[in-house]
């Protein structure tokens, strides 16, 4: 029951979020911060929250959260224009992490909600998928099943965002829609909670493929 569960609330998170996605990627939005606005945004992540998740500053400004990852330093935020071999290949990196690693995940349909699993497992792509999609299944089959619409993600950033005091920091991949909207997000820690250690590897191996390819804003 606790499968179904799961995957019943998955797939009404990544249908709300596909519903609201349906330009081309041809037609995707440039999500590059202007000067103006970065010192806005990053005014308002130091004052509210910072370290924490950047959905929580994006529903407040509200802005695509993929435009304001965009302000951030590359110390905090590294990300590419995505298309279908670079979503596949950053995924498969997600894959090597482990089946059996624990991670946390975030659906936010629109920006403006959030599924929330403070602990899961890994989910592993899977064999003989649909052309133009990802399959993935975690903890064998009886976690998250998802369906990835390759053309409709368009920027993937990995993000490292440290408190005010050092003292923790929030390390994710995020998937985003051609809008700026999320569809996924991956986190090896989310604020004062690491999720595991083999997370924390993972996360910084894809951290340095993403950090090795054309930037989105550069």
């Amino acid at each position: 029951m606790r499968g179904l569960t799961l995957f019943a609330t998955i797939a009404l998170a990544t249908s709300a979020s596909f519903t609201s996605v349906s330009v081309a990627s041809d037609d995707v939005r440039d999500l590059c911060v202007s000067q103006g606005d970065k010192t806005k945004f990053l005014d308002y992540i130091e004052k509210n929250q910072p370290g924490a998740p950047l959905a929580i500053a994006s529903r407040g400004l509200e802005v695509p959260e993929a435009l304001l990852t965009s302000a951030l330093p590359k110390t905090a935020a590294v990300g590419v224009k995505a298309n279908p071999e670079i979503t596949t290949q950053i995924w498969k990196s997600i894959d090597a992490w482990g089946a059996d690693t624990d991670i946390g995940m975030v659906f936010s349909p629109s920006d403006q909600h959030a599924f929330v699993f403070p602990k899961h497992r890994v989910p592993l792509l899977q064999e003989g998928a649909k052309e133009g999609y990802l399959d993935m299944v975690a903890n064998g089959d009886g976690g998250v099943h998802a369906h990835v619409q390759l053309k409709n993600i368009s920027y993937i950033y990995a993000t490292n965002l440290k408190s005010k005091d050092g003292k923790w920091q929030t390390q994710g991949i995020t998937f985003f829609g051609p809008d700026g909207h999320a569809v996924i997000g991956v986190f090896a820690s989310i604020k004062s909670k690491v999720i595991s250690d083999a997370a924390v590897k993972g996360f910084e191996k894809t951290w340095a493929i993403l950090s090795g390819l054309p930037q989105a804003c550069e």
